[in-house]
C-alpha cells in the first residue's frame, strides 16, 4: 500500500507493475514499480474528487461533547464528592477539569473518547 495526500494506492505486479487507487483508477502497466507509483501521483493531483475534503478535518463531536459536560459539571454547585471536604471535593473538580481538557483537545484531532481513555490510563 501506498499513501499520496490521503489517498490510498496498491501497486501489483501483472506482466508490469500496476497501481490502483480506492477510487478505481488503474495505471497502464509500467516497467518499474516507481513509474506506477508516479502514475498514481499524477493522477491524485489531476483528479479534483481527491481534493474535495482535503481542508476539512476529522472533528468527533461526542469527545467535545464529554468535554463540555465536564465543564458544566465542574461550575454547577451539584457535586458527587462536596467541595466542604477540602482536598477530596476539589481534587475531584481538577481531575474532571483537567480530563474536559483532555476530552475536548483530542476530540478536535479525531479521537474517540475510548482512545483518549486507553491513552491516559495505559
Amino acid at each position: 500500500m501506498r499513501k499520496f495526500d490521503g489517498v490510498e494506492c496498491e501497486v501489483k505486479k501483472k506482466k508490469g507493475f500496476v497501481a490502483t487507487c480506492e477510487c478505481g483508477w488503474e495505471s497502464d502497466e509500467k516497467r518499474t514499480k516507481e513509474e506506477a507509483i508516479i502514475s498514481f501521483e499524477d493522477h491524485v493531483r489531476s483528479n479534483p474528487s481527491h481534493h474535495m475534503f482535503e481542508n476539512e478535518e476529522q472533528k468527533n463531536f461526542f469527545s467535545i461533547f464529554l468535554g463540555i459536560l465536564g465543564f458544566v459539571y465542574v461550575v454547577s454547585p451539584i457535586d458527587l464528592v462536596p467541595d466542604y471536604l477540602i482536598g477530596i471535593g476539589w481534587l475531584e473538580d481538577i481531575l474532571i477539569g483537567v480530563l474536559s481538557i483532555f476530552l475536548i483537545k483530542k476530540g478536535v484531532d479525531g479521537r474517540s473518547p475510548t482512545e483518549i481513555f486507553s491513552e491516559i490510563f495505559k
